[in-house]
């Protein structure tokens, strides 16, 4: 069966069944939620804009604990990703690092007390992150590159 990419827009919130691929899009000081509900092979992202990096954070929530919490069950047993956060260009001499920060410290509060596995992921100063979640399998990936590099233009690993 052929496993069907779906890409999130900058403010998107989306839910997807096996055998689906839930990508982020590029993430520069914007972070990605994924949570995945390994019973039910569902995966769940959201791409929350920067700086103010929690603006959807809330809605997703409230979508995966209304479809894989059964009515607002206890989700703290499915695994939840989270990446982006990056300070980039003028960002980081401007006041839009303040906000970052905080956004960071939010998403990390909120994300503790819903999951008890949580993986952050933040991005270093300049870079863009990928986040992929395969619900076949419950697999996260996330591919970091410097900011000049995105979307087949060269790889971390790559000399630069």
């Amino acid at each position: 069966m052929e496993e069907k990419i779906i890409e999130l827009e900058v403010g998107d919130i989306k839910a997807a069944a096996s055998p689906k691929i839930l990508y982020s899009g590029g993430l520069g000081p914007c972070v990605a939620v994924a949570a995945y509900d390994q019973k039910n092979k569902l995966g769940y992202m959201v791409h929350d804009p920067a700086p103010e990096a929690t603006n959807h954070l809330r809605d997703f929530l409230q979508l995966v604990e209304e479809k894989s919490g059964n009515n607002f069950r206890d989700i703290s047993g499915l695994v939840c990703y989270v990446a982006g956060g990056s300070l980039t260009g003028f960002e980081c001499i401007g006041g839009e690092n303040e906000s970052i920060q905080n956004s960071k410290r939010i998403v990390e509060q909120e994300l503790s007390a819903k999951f008890r596995n949580v993986k952050f992921s933040w991005s270093p100063l300049n870079h863009v992150a990928e986040l992929y979640l395969n619900t076949a399998n419950g697999k996260f990936d996330l591919i970091m590159n410097p900011e000049f590099y995105f979307k087949g233009y060269g790889s971390y690993d790559e000399k630069y």
